[in-house]
Order: structure tokens, then sequence, then C-alpha cells
């Protein structure tokens, strides 16, 4: 069985319950429903998460990413909606955005017990975030 079969039979289905949080949101309101997202994460990717443990918290990432790149298709949100997704949702629908993407890896990441942080970019010239990815940590070689 390859790792796309063992996903479907092992990543929980969504709900498809919709809830919107803030109606124009700022940055800051965006935040926040990752944060949310993230807390509650976990329990779709906890049968899942196995499946990409590498020998070390590199090639995990490396699992991860991998397992994104081939499986979920990167799709910005339309202009002036910001969708989060939970991992079941985005793996479900087959396309998310960096938000989506970056909770999913965290969900992984988490079931498998490696701490990680998200990281918001900017691109331009005003200084406000427009990216967001997830960086894991590596407690054991302090990077």
């Amino acid at each position: 069985m390859n790792l796309l079969e063992i996903a479907r039979k092992t990543i929980k289905k969504p709900n498809n319950e919709t809830k919107v949080f803030f109606e124009n949101g700022k940055t800051e309101d965006i935040i926040k429903v990752i944060l949310l997202g993230d807390l509650k994460s976990s329990k779709c990717t906890k049968d899942f998460a196995k499946f990409l443990k590498g020998k070390n918290i590199l090639e995990t990432c490396k699992n991860i990413f991998n397992f994104l790149k081939e499986n979920i298709k990167y799709i910005k949100d339309t202009e002036g909606v910001q969708d989060i997704k939970s991992p079941c949702k985005t793996f479900s629908d087959g396309f998310a955005d960096c938000k989506s993407l970056s909770v999913f890896a965290a969900s992984i990441l988490k079931n498998l017990h490696i701490p990680y942080k998200y990281r918001l970019a900017s691109y331009s010239n005003l200084n406000i975030p427009t990216h967001i990815y997830v960086v894991a940590i590596d407690e054991k070689k302090k990077r």
C-alpha cells in the first residue's frame, strides 16, 4: 500500500462544518484562528502521522513536505477570503493555501512530538505578513 492509500484509510473524514470567525479580519485575527485550528487539528492526522516519521527530524520534515507537495495542490485563497481548513478538510479537498498547509504540517509534527513554531513572512515593503509556514525545532541539535 502506498502513502496516499494509507492516508485515505487513516486521515479522518472532515465534518465539512464552516464557521466564520471574523468578517474583514486583520492579520492578527487570522493568526488567532490558525492557532485555534492548531489546537484542534492533531486528532485528524493522529493515525497517519507515524507513516511520515523518518530516522530523524530532518527526514521527517522532508517526508511531510513531499507528502503535501505530491498530494495537496497549493491554491491561494480568493481575494478577500481567508479560509483556514482542518487537515481533514485539506486532505479531502486536495488543495489549500499556506495557512491550511501549515496547520496540516503542524498536526503531523504535534502527533510525532516534534516541537514546531509558525513563521510569518512578508514579501513586500508594507511589512504585513502574507505568508506562513512551519519550522520544526530539533532540540538535540539546537536548531
